[in-house]
């Protein structure tokens, strides 16, 4: 997607880049210095035991309810809502969980996905079954 075709998206649906700001946020806004590896607050949120994990899940949730509000499928709301369960649970594995919050990055894979549907040209598109 070119700049001139993502800032029209940005346009036409607002909650577009709420999620992709939200997504980076959680997922990649500081990087390792002399590295590639990018990390957000969401693993740092997991340092805090049970509380850091259920912020960070609430903050992803964002994300999917832009996603609902904007008319993606419901399978990918599913996967999306999958993507984010899947981390919550894991980060509240003690030490483990915490490492792999650093490597597991469900919010940017949403945002991801989001996209793929405004590029198919999906969005928007109101079902029955999201009212």
């Amino acid at each position: 997607m070119t700049p001139i075709e993502a800032s029209e998206a940005f346009r036409e649906h607002p909650g577009i880049p709420r999620s992709l700001k939200l997504a980076r946020l959680l997922d990649a806004k500081y990087r390792f210095p002399g590295t590639n590896f990018r990390f957000g607050i969401d693993p740092l949120l997991g340092l805090l035991p049970v509380i850091g994990d259920t912020i960070s899940f609430g903050m992803g949730l964002v994300i999917i309810f832009d996603a609902r509000r904007l008319g993606v499928r419901r399978l990918i709301l599913l996967r999306m809502l999958f993507n984010l369960t899947g981390d919550w649970i894991i980060g509240m594995v003690p030490v483990v969980g915490n490492l792999l919050d650093f490597f597991m990055k469900p919010n940017r894979a949403n945002a991801r996905m989001l996209m793929e549907e405004h590029a198919a040209g999906r969005l928007g598109r109101r079902r029955w079954w999201l009212r």
